[in-house]
């Protein structure tokens, strides 16, 4: 009786081996798919920190001519006053706004980022009093 069980536990061995085998081939895929989502997702990072740091740029430039050189925007509330592309490719565009709001004047600089197909923005005010 014994050499009859041993004789019908040949298929067995394969089967068990085809288990196994398409295990590992999922595991394998799952940690494919994986690593493939964060080398994307690292490249999207990537872009987003380039597009900030443009913004940044052009939000510090803004200051600087304004604060140093007595920068006095062209038109009020224009849409456009400073933009420039940098040397790794991103580039930066400055929109300013100035207004009054109950007896404090303001100065509005937004300035927007972009690398790839990414943008950021950083906005910076400027707020005083106008003794009214």
């Amino acid at each position: 009786m014994n050499k009859n069980i041993l004789k019908n536990q040949k298929g067995n061995a394969i089967f068990l081996v085809l288990v196994i085998m398409s295990g590992m081939l999922v595991v394998g895929l799952g940690l494919g798919n994986l690593i493939l989502t964060n080398i994307k997702m690292g490249g999207v990072q990537t872009q987003s920190t380039k597009a900030y740091f443009a913004a940044e740029a052009g939000a510090e430039f803004i200051l600087y001519e304004y604060r140093k050189n007595s920068y006095t925007p062209p038109y009020p509330n224009n849409n456009s006053i400073a933009s420039s592309t940098l040397s790794n490719g991103s580039s930066y565009n400055v929109s300013y706004s100035e207004g009054s709001d109950g007896g404090y004047d303001f100065k509005d600089f937004v300035s927007i980022g972009s690398f790839g197909n990414v943008r950021r923005s950083v906005e910076t005010s400027l707020r005083y009093y106008n003794g009214s």
